[in-house]
């Protein structure tokens, strides 16, 4: 039990700068439950290994060769990526189609310079997802030389496997066997979608199923100990070419544990120690796994199933089945959510439906790769869990719970910690009102009318494009939807934001002017959302609103550039004077100042994504704002924001805020 506490106490450590306000009060309420159940001398312990997760969180290796020249091992390689390791730093390398395997020693001639991806409000963050790998920089301009190559070329044998199957039962394979989610497939899509991606990957579940079979099977014939080591040696070749993937190589080491336990220290180490071992060892070989949501959910399920196993009564009763599933799912909820803050009610559910249909494929997956591919039978069957995971979705019931801020966690997760200790105290009656109370707590979260309780000004990153979001405590008002070719913006990013946000309808859509990026996601976004009202007309203004007074400061229309027709909209709200320039030129800003010598603002939203056309010198003094903000795409194909922006801004001390940086930009006031 006690390497379980010191497994805590490390992790909060490692948490503290990565979110730093909830993990400072979680980890002072976790010494002060120490002192009182454990005492002053474990205290001291705990909190050394705390103030140690610290300190390792801080190491960060930086390498900059002066011949630009890097070399190192592939740790990481997908189709079109790979992750490099060379004197401690990280990078990221854009490969498509490469063939490199991990463990490849490669020399490389490049130029190191900081992640940029172009990132949408509520999808994907590519850059998040490396940056919780420790990979802070990628190299460009590069060129490769190979000093040593991995002798198993794993990649070209997995490709010629695959080449077999169907396009569902390929993507289902090659989720399960080589942990590559292939978002193209139409199976993977609608699995995330639902939310059950992580079903179709060989994680420890399955593996341990696997392993468990086998060993009972040997063990009919043949001692214990062949028993315990068979599976390890069928499934080596397995362990050999996944050994990177921390949900794989947690079964491994366990079961070398195991057989440890039961030889040669005649199980004296509980399962919970072993976890806990495990975990401590993944931690300090690389410690930016704590961050990876992989890796903690999985260890978080097995460590809390050990943790209630070895402090819950041995009764058989009902209410004692049903609850430690449920008081687990509770926990990694807030890990499961959806990008658009919505659980799945039937997800526990599914779970228990998919897993016996699940294990049998991986068996066959297996032993194809192995020997003999099944492709008729396993096409079949691929096909079956497609049809499967479709009804499913025909079926499914979402409750948005929204945004969880870090308020609510702290709240939920201090419920958690009761129910957690009441369980370990035996007081089976306070155990089941405090899991009562969580569940409670969580549903009332679900009761859409958070929107109804503050004002706000949401700058929505949506790329390369405008999409700003007024609220006034649920009236509601979308200027602009941007518009990409690429991503279908208003299902992808505006109608999971607003979901997130509890808005459930925009009582005004208002598009500045035509160009695509301010108005290409408007016809599906009124598909798939209530909107109430469309406005595009200067003739529509000043609209009054709420508390919204919005006046349009460009009547110059009829324009042959359509940029100059575009709206110019000031109002003021939260205590702020707003002036949103669209696309509007430096031409129709002259023409602003000269009807409003007076003008000034607190926010500008700079026109046409800080584009030199726009944000001229004269312009920006006069209204002098505190803050500008920039709607911009990262690395976008029209270089915005210009330089010349950036140096005026600059010279006059506004602050600049940038999507392509920020995200989404917010300014909330709450009642």
């Amino acid at each position: 039990m006690m390497v379980f506490f010191f497994l805590f106490a490390f992790a909060l450590g490692l948490l503290v700068l990565h979110k730093i306000p909830i993990f400072i009060i979680i980890g002072i309420g976790y010494l002060i439950y120490i002192y009182w159940r454990k005492g002053r001398k474990i205290f001291i312990y705990i909190l050394l290994v705390m103030i140690l997760g610290f300190l390792v969180s801080l190491i960060k290796f930086t390498n900059n060769p002066n011949n630009g020249i890097y070399q190192g091992i592939v740790i990481e390689s997908k189709d079109n990526y790979v992750l490099f390791l060379s004197k401690g730093e990280r990078f990221y390398l854009y490969l498509k189609e490469n063939t490199y395997e991990v463990g490849d020693y490669l020399k490389i001639e490049g130029l190191a310079e900081e992640i940029k991806f172009t990132t949408y409000e509520s999808q994907f963050d590519f850059k998040e997802y490396l940056t919780n790998k420790g990979v802070y920089r990628q190299l460009n301009s590069y060129h490769i030389e190979t000093i040593w190559a991995n002798p198993l070329r794993f990649k070209a044998r997995k490709n010629e496997f695959l080449a077999n199957f169907n396009e569902n039962t390929r993507a289902i394979i090659d989720a399960f066997l080589f942990f590559n989610k292939d978002y193209d497939s139409s199976f993977v899509q609608l699995a995330s979608d639902l939310n059950i991606v992580y079903l179709f990957a060989v994680n420890g579940v399955y593996l341990h199923l696997l392993m468990r079979v086998i060993s009972y099977l040997v063990g009919l014939k043949f001692s214990k100990k062949i028993a315990m080591i068979t599976p390890l040696i069928i499934f080596f070749p397995y362990f050999l070419i996944t050994f990177y993937r921390p949900s794989i190589m947690r079964v491994l080491l366990l079961e070398i544990f195991k057989i440890c336990n039961e030889f040669y220290f005649k199980k004296k180490v509980s399962r919970l120690s072993m976890l806990s071992l495990t975990a401590f060892l993944f931690l300090f070989i690389d410690y930016h796994l704590i961050y990876q949501s992989s890796f903690y959910v999985g260890f978080l399920i097995s460590l809390m199933m050990s943790f209630i196993n070895k402090t819950m009564y041995k009764r058989k009763k009902l209410f004692q089945k049903i609850s430690v599933p449920i008081i687990i799912y509770l926990a990694v909820l807030p890990f499961s959510l959806s990008f658009d803050g919505s659980i799945h009610l039937l997800s526990l559910i599914y779970q228990f439906i998919i897993l016996p249909f699940n294990t049998p494929f991986v068996v066959l997956a297996l032993i194809s790769f192995y020997f003999y591919p099944f492709t008729n039978l396993l096409n079949g069957y691929g096909d079956f869990l497609a049809q499967m995971i479709n009804f499913f979705a025909r079926i499914d019931i979402r409750i948005y719970l929204g945004e969880l801020s870090s308020f609510f966690l702290l709240i939920y997760y201090f419920l958690i910690f009761i129910a957690l200790f009441t369980l370990e105290a035996r007081m089976l009656r306070h155990f089941k009102i405090s899991t009562l109370i969580t569940i409670i707590f969580l549903l009332i979260n679900a009761i859409p009318i958070r929107s109804y309780f503050y004002h706000g000004v949401y700058f929505i990153n949506v790329g390369q494009g405008d999409a700003i979001l007024l609220n006034d405590n649920g009236k509601t008002i979308l200027i602009d939807t941007g518009g990409s070719l690429y991503n279908d913006i208003a299902n992808e990013t505006l109608i999971p934001f607003f979901r997130k946000k509890q808005i459930n309808k925009i009582d005004y859509v208002i598009t500045t002017h035509n160009d695509f990026d301010h108005s290409g996601a408007l016809e599906n976004l009124r598909k798939n959302f209530t909107v109430k009202n469309y406005l595009s007309s200067s003739d529509a203004f000043p609209l009054s609103y709420g508390d919204f007074y919005i006046e349009n400061l460009n009547i110059y229309q009829g324009n042959e550039d359509e940029n100059d027709n575009s709206l110019v909209l000031y109002f003021e709200f939260i205590d702020y004077k707003f002036l949103l320039m669209g696309d509007a030129s430096k031409k129709i800003e002259e023409k602003i100042l000269k009807d409003h010598p007076s003008l000034d603002c607190d926010i500008l939203k700079v026109g046409h994504h800080g584009s030199n056309t726009s944000s001229g010198e004269a312009f920006i003094k006069q209204v002098s704002p505190l803050e500008a903000i920039i709607s911009v795409g990262a690395s976008n194909y029209y270089g915005h924001p210009h330089q010349e922006v950036i140096d005026i801004l600059t010279s006059q001390n506004i602050k600049i805020r940038r999507t392509d940086i920020e995200g989404t930009i917010a300014y909330v006031s709450l009642f």
